[in-house]
């Protein structure tokens, strides 16, 4: 997906919801957050909008995550769970 600074980036998701931003040209780690899932619980899939900053998340229970990320200073990311 491209950024809004024109980089390709992907989400990467690991064991406990840590998911990694990482930049596909310059092949490092921009960032990365951690998803609070439950007992058992995995991520599934991941994936960016076209703008690089909204992505959305599911996991192995069903549950759906939305957020956006904005990288400058300080990574920041906001999420919301939808029910």
């Amino acid at each position: 997906m491209i950024s809004g600074r024109g980089r390709k980036q992907r989400l990467i998701g690991y064991k406990k919801g840590v998911v990694k931003i990482v930049s596909i040209d310059s092949l490092k780690v921009d960032a990365l957050f951690r998803i609070k899932l439950g007992n058992d619980e995995t991520l599934a899939v991941a994936t960016f909008s076209k703008n690089g900053m909204n992505f959305a998340v599911g996991t192995s229970d069903g549950n759906v995550f939305i957020g956006t990320i904005k990288l400058d200073s300080k990574l920041q990311v906001k999420l919301s769970k939808l029910d």
